[in-house]
Formats: C-alpha cells, sequence, structure tokens
C-alpha cells in the first residue's frame, strides 16, 4: 500500500490553487464585448482519504464552489456543473500553512554562483537549491496541523530566495511547491562581528549600496546588450538577483530583529 505521507495534500493549498487557476472577477455594471464567458468556478475533488483529527474517511469528496469549500464528506451528491478531479492515492489533511522557517545554506553548496564582495550579501542563494526533507522535523510540524511552510535562508543581510514545500516524508523534488518565493533581508548582523559591517547601521548602509549597485548593474547590461557600449559588464550573480526585486516582480520580505 502506497505511504499515505508520501501524498500529503494541504486541503487550504488545493483551495487556492483552484481559485488562482481560474480567478474570478469583481461584478461591473459595464457591458460584455462579444459572447459572455463564465469561467467554471465549481470543483469535486474525488475518491480522497480525508483525515481530519481521530478520523479518517475513505472515498471522500470535497466540493469547491468559488472560494468556498462547500462541503466534505462521503456520499456528497456532485452537481453536474462541478468539474471532477481525481485524488486517488492522495490524502487530504486540512492544515495550516507556515508563513515562515529558516535554515542555513552556503556559497559553498552552490559553487557555480558570481558573488558579492561580501559574505552578508547573498540574494542569488536559493533554499530549493539545497533543500532535503528532514523527516523529524516534518513530523513536528504535521503534530501541531501544518502541512505546508515557506522555508527562507537563515544567514546573511540580503540572504536569498525562499521556498514553500509541503511536511511530507517524500523526496524534495515531490515535497517541494514553489521556488524563488520571496527575497529575505534582515537589516542586523551578529554581536561581536569584526569584520565590515559590524553593526546595524553599517547593515542598513550596505544594503542600500547593494541595492544602488544592482541597479547600476542592470543598466550597464541593458547598454551593452542595446550596443551602446561594447565592453561586457562583469558577471555578478548577486546583483542579478535583484533585478526582479528593483522591477517589482518579486516582495522582499525584512525580518525584524
Amino acid at each position: 500500500m502506497r505511504n499515505p505521507v508520501l501524498s500529503v495534500i494541504s486541503l487550504i493549498l488545493v483551495s487556492a490553487i483552484l481559485v488562482i487557476t481560474s480567478p474570478a472577477q469583481p461584478p461591473s455594471s459595464r457591458p460584455n464585448k462579444g459572447i459572455e464567458e463564465n469561467a467554471l468556478q465549481f470543483y469535486a475533488l474525488v475518491n480522497a482519504v480525508i483525515v481530519d483529527g481521530d478520523r479518517r474517511m475513505e472515498n471522500a469528496t470535497i466540493l469547491i464552489d468559488g472560494t468556498t469549500i462547500s462541503a466534505v464528506g462521503q456520499d456528497i451528491d456532485i452537481p453536474k456543473k462541478a468539474k471532477r478531479i481525481d485524488l486517488t492515492d492522495k490524502v487530504v489533511y486540512p492544515g495550516f500553512i507556515d508563513a515562515f522557517s529558516s535554515e542555513a545554506v552556503s556559497l559553498t553548496t552552490q559553487p557555480d554562483s558570481s558573488p558579492h564582495w561580501n559574505e552578508l550579501i547573498t540574494p542569488q542563494i536559493s533554499v530549493a537549491r539545497t533543500y532535503k526533507t528532514n523527516p523529524a522535523t516534518n513530523a513536528q510540524f504535521r503534530g501541531v496541523g501544518f502541512t505546508t511552510r515557506l522555508v527562507a535562508p537563515k544567514n546573511g543581510i540580503l540572504k536569498g530566495q525562499s521556498t514553500v514545500v509541503t511536511n511530507g516524508d517524500g523526496s524534495a523534488t515531490v515535497e517541494i511547491m514553489r521556488t524563488h518565493v520571496m527575497q529575505h533581508a534582515r537589516l542586523s548582523v551578529s554581536r561581536g562581528r569584526d569584520d565590515y559591517p559590524d553593526s546595524p547601521m553599517g547593515a542598513v548602509a550596505l544594503a542600500r549600496q547593494t541595492f544602488l549597485d544592482a541597479s547600476w548593474h542592470e543598466q550597464q547590461w541593458r547598454a551593452f546588450n542595446d550596443g551602446v557600449v561594447t565592453k561586457r559588464p562583469e558577471r555578478n550573480d548577486s546583483l542579478d538577483a535583484l533585478a526582479h526585486v528593483l522591477s517589482g516582480r518579486q516582495s522582499i520580505v525584512f525580518e525584524a530583529a
């Protein structure tokens, strides 16, 4: 029999993913042009094993109406308009999502990177490249109701990019749900540090200068690619990794000290 833990699915995330796939449009008084299209907003997740506390339901159904889970159980009447999604051999846990956890990630585990001159600036680091499932840690999360969590790099000022994982016991390729979620930063340093920066003010100054450098670096590459200049700019993965933040395509989270 297949280990059900390998098929852990967060009920909350299933609902969220389905909603993102077919987003509901806000009401409008403006008339539609052409043939009106109504996106399907009703789903039936069928043949699932649902674990809820001490209860375990086999061949159960979950009905999702728009953004609402309207029914959960066995022998549920499924409306004809519902799109069926087969969850045979899948286990559904109605669980929480931990918005922040962290683990140490070193540049030595990503040797192909072209680093920043300061070792505390590592925005090119991605948890997804080094994440390994820890059954004991994941069991602790599941034991208190958390089925999914965001994992961010632990160390540094501009630390790197987080990953969303499920708290199952499968391999990283199975448990990783989304990579390069957000950049993470902490504008402080550990006590007793001898190298620059050695104070919160220095950390803020270094982070600010790094973003200015990243903007300049992007402009230099744009000029080179457009043929405005002929000298090829240097490769710098740490500055390149901040391009999505500068353009607003990636969020950055600042950790409070």
